[in-house]
C-alpha cells in the first residue's frame, strides 16, 4: 500500500483479501475460545 503505482482496483482487491482472511482467523478464534471454555467448565 505504501507503492505509489498500485492501482485502485489492485488496493481494492487485497482489501477484500484481508477482510475474508480476517474473518476466517476471528472464527477460528472463537471457536478456539468456545472450546477452551467448554473444556474449562467441564474440569470445574
Amino acid at each position: 500500500m505504501e507503492e505509489a503505482d498500485v492501482s485502485v482496483d489492485d488496493l481494492s482487491e487485497n482489501i477484500k483479501k484481508a477482510s475474508k482472511l480476517i474473518k476466517i482467523c476471528k472464527d477460528k478464534l472463537t471457536k478456539t475460545e468456545q472450546e477452551v471454555n467448554k473444556t474449562i467448565s467441564e474440569l470445574s
